[in-house]
């Protein structure tokens, strides 16, 4: 029996979440065991360049924003594209309540999401994300991707453990991938390597190919 691919992008902060209700443009693009992305078809237009289009992700459980302060169960992000360049940026991100009412919204200028652009790789969530968006703006009909195997994909959340980039993460996020990338919320994206899993209690330790300006600080001891 032929095993379906697995690919895993671990978001090491919060970053990217899914909106409220569905309307009729928001496509089904990738399900994995935490959440269910979403792409805007409706949402693709050209501007000065860039391709434009918006993400939904929805997840299984609430989670906590970067500050602590809402817990949301979805949202939606903006993106803009370079398609020759394959490059990619957040312009906004809105994150909603699991009744859909919307919590916070942050937006960056156009000269800043400019400066922030950067490679969207070459496989990958994010990779297919662009490929769709910019196959959409040339007028051509790129399908739907939930429908095929190569788009299921597994979302989690990391914590980087040390600066050279050794990311601590749970078993069930990165079970049965068969590749595995890391998102800053810069947008710059890295590949990993499992280094060490325990199964018994649903961890897992990443070692990425980058380093990190900053890490979590543990507690020693048991007190």
């Amino acid at each position: 029996m032929r095993r379906s691919f697995l690919a895993c992008l671990l978001l090491a902060s919060l970053l990217l979440a899914a909106a409220s209700a569905a309307a009729q443009s928001w496509q089904l693009f990738a399900t994995g065991k935490t959440a269910k992305v979403y792409f805007d078809r409706a949402s693709v237009r050209e501007e000065d360049g860039f391709v434009h289009y918006r993400v939904r992700i929805e997840y299984g459980e609430p989670r906590d924003s970067r500050d602590r302060r809402q817990r949301y169960k979805s949202s939606v992000s903006a993106q803009a594209a370079q398609c020759d360049a394959r490059k990619v940026a957040l312009t906004s991100v809105a994150l909603f309540d699991d009744a859909g009412k919307r919590l916070t919204e942050s937006t960056r200028t156009p000269e800043r999401w400019r400066q922030a652009l950067a490679d969207a790789g070459a496989d990958g969530l994010q990779a297919r994300l662009l490929q769709h968006a910019c196959a959409l703006a040339k007028g051509e009909s790129p399908g739907t991707p939930a429908q095929g195997a190569a788009a299921k994909t597994a979302i989690g959340a990391g914590i980087v453990a040390t600066p050279e980039g050794m990311i601590l993460t749970n078993h069930h996020v990165v079970r049965d991938c068969a590749s595995i990338s890391v998102l800053d919320p810069q947008r710059q994206r890295a590949a990993a390597t499992l280094v060490g899993a325990d199964a018994a209690n649903d961890l897992a330790l990443l070692k990425a190919e980058r380093s990190f300006p900053a890490a979590a600080s543990f507690r020693r001891g048991g007190r």
